[in-house]
């Protein structure tokens, strides 16, 4: 079996295959290049299930959805919900279907790993920190600009700082105003937690 997993972010969807827990392949489009066509060319076509969530407008996942259907996948959405728990994590939110999935689906595997206190963080177009007791109540979050938005900021609305027009490469803090403020992309994160 070949399972397809796909994450529609604020700004990317990302995708991979795998087959008992080995990564097959994986890839990416940005949103602003995703169109019903661009979808049908990037993703793969063998593969035997389907797992995806998102946090973007419904549209993608409209699109996502037709795609599993035509091809008679079996697929799983995972949404939020309004329950607040899974298994021994409890959602800390008033209401709980206003978390965005990708941060649920975060807790859910950290505590499947983890149990004991931990905080899950996530740097995407937000940094999120959810923070999770020992006995697994969700004790609350911080949502702040990711890297990119908080560069934005920076040279916005702060006068002297300077931005070079070149994109640095590598992930080793700067040595100058420009590399330390300009955002730095990479493919694949050095390490996951």
């Amino acid at each position: 079996m070949t399972d397809l997993l796909i994450d529609i972010g604020n700004t990317r969807l990302k995708w991979r295959t795998q087959s008992q827990g080995q990564v097959l392949n994986e890839g990416g489009i940005a949103l602003t290049e995703l169109t019903q066509a661009t979808l049908e060319q990037a993703l793969p076509d063998h593969v035997t299930r389907l797992a995806w969530a998102s946090v973007a407008d419904a549209r993608y996942g409209q699109w996502v959805g037709q795609w599993a259907a035509a091809r008679a996948l079996d697929a799983f959405q995972a949404q939020s919900q309004s329950q607040s728990a899974w298994g021994d994590l409890v959602n800390g939110y008033d209401q709980p279907q206003q978390m965005g999935v990708d941060r649920w689906l975060a807790m859910v595997a950290a505590r499947a790993t983890i149990k004991q206190a931990v905080c899950v963080v996530d740097c995407g177009s937000a940094i999120t920190l959810d923070y999770i007791d020992s006995s697994g109540r969700h004790q609350g979050s911080y949502i702040i600009p990711g890297q990119r938005l908080m560069a934005q900021a920076l040279i916005r609305d702060t006068a002297k700082i300077q931005i070079a027009t070149t994109t640095a490469s590598s992930p080793k803090p700067g040595c100058n105003t420009s590399d330390a403020v300009l955002v730095k992309t990479f493919s694949k994160p050095d390490f996951i937690i």
